[in-house]
């Protein structure tokens, strides 16, 4: 129980944390000097997590059954604000999310102002297979092809997994391409950058930290998604995504 609460304040990504370890510490005893039972501990973290609404939200006990910490519901649903003043709900963790490159309304995208939507998709198709690419595909509204996902945090950076595969993200050696490969623990599926509540993050490939995944210049349909010098996807406005 007490590996438990580490791991869990360990993970935490929120500004603010429960402080399971305090509570364990504070909370470790009975009257009569006696450790309390499992149940008894992990009610009080409960109870603690929901008043507070901060790391897990109404699921504060981490998911781990295959030996790396998923995070499945610490990112809370939220609102992405457009320039026409509208809103609409980012996906949350739970459900999976689209990664979307991020937009503002000073790009110049082709030559165009208005708001832009390009999100991953998996090959030509849309279908997720192992050893596809990843394209650009219109995302607005939301379609079958644009690819789902969830991230596994490592203790080094993040592995991006396709939901209902078992395949993940992965930065094919020395090479630009970023493929659909199947989930294992090496450094070419892992990605620097990633946060769970910022507006926009970069996706660094692991031990290629001079690297984002980008496309070639302003984004159009059907360009494909690799790994680009990060200077030259923020001089064309393509280094930053979003989980939409």
């Amino acid at each position: 129980l007490y590996e438990w609460a580490y791991q869990a304040e360990k993970d935490q990504s929120q500004t603010e944390t429960v402080g399971y370890l305090s509570l364990f510490k504070n909370s470790n005893t009975s009257n009569d000097g006696a450790l309390p039972s499992k149940s008894v501990m992990k009610e009080r973290v409960l109870a603690e997590a929901t008043e507070t609404s901060t790391l897990f939200g109404s699921d504060p006990e981490p998911s781990d059954t295959t030996g790396l910490f998923t995070v499945s519901s610490s990112f809370k649903t939220t609102e992405i604000e457009h320039k026409d003043g509208s809103f609409s709900p980012r996906s949350n963790f739970e459900n999976g999310f689209r990664l979307r490159l991020y937009w503002h309304e000073d790009y110049f995208w082709q030559e165009r102002t208005h708001e832009r939507w390009w999100c991953m998709s998996c090959g030509q198709d849309g279908e997720c297979k192992e050893n596809e690419n990843m394209y650009l595909r219109k995302c607005n509204p939301k379609t079958s092809l644009d690819a789902i996902f969830k991230v596994i945090k490592q203790k080094k950076g993040h592995q991006l997994q396709v939901v209902g595969t078992d395949l993940c993200l992965q930065k094919r050696g020395k090479s630009r391409q970023i493929l659909l490969k199947p989930c294992r623990n090496t450094p070419l599926q892992r990605f620097f950058g990633f946060k769970f509540e910022e507006e926009k993050f970069e996706l660094r490939p692991s031990r290629f930290a001079d690297k984002c995944l980008s496309n070639h210049h302003h984004p159009k349909d059907g360009e494909l998604v690799y790994s680009e010098n990060c200077s030259l996807a923020h001089k064309a406005d393509t280094g930053y995504w979003v989980a939409y």
